[in-house]
């Protein structure tokens, strides 16, 4: 997931939801930056920061965001996202997180009148289930 588009707007919560790909692993984060050829196993019931420290473009627009950990903040638009996505053994996670580096708006490509409010956050915390 990359955001679509910058928006500044308040951040009034610390937690948000991703959608992961369950595997016999564990949890697998979709959808990170192309920077990384690799799935990264999502360790449930701990902090995690990001280790890259890349600048990349939103779909729209010039400026740049320092990359993380993509997090929607409200429930019904992860279910969004969930629809969006053509993996198998699909799962919703809560997930607390700090150090916002960027505010913006994904858009499904499903409901292209749609968008989510998503945080970039260099640590999170993926509850588990």
């Amino acid at each position: 997931m990359c955001l679509d588009r910058l928006v500044t707007f308040e951040v009034t919560k610390g937690y948000g939801w991703q959608v992961f790909r369950k595997k016999e692993t564990g949890l697998v984060q979709l959808y990170r930056h192309h920077f990384q050829r690799h799935p990264t196993i999502v360790v449930a019931g701990a902090w995690q920061t990001d280790p890259s420290t890349y600048y990349i473009r939103p779909s729209y627009g010039f400026d740049r965001y320092k990359t993380g950990f993509h997090i929607i903040l409200g429930f019904e638009d992860a279910l969004g996202y969930l629809d969006h996505i053509e993996f198998d053994e699909r799962i919703i996670r809560k997930v607390w997180f700090k150090d916002v580096v960027a505010t913006g708006e994904e858009f499904f490509s499903r409901y292209p009148a749609r968008s989510a409010k998503v945080v970039v956050a260099r640590k999170r915390y993926v509850e588990r289930a």
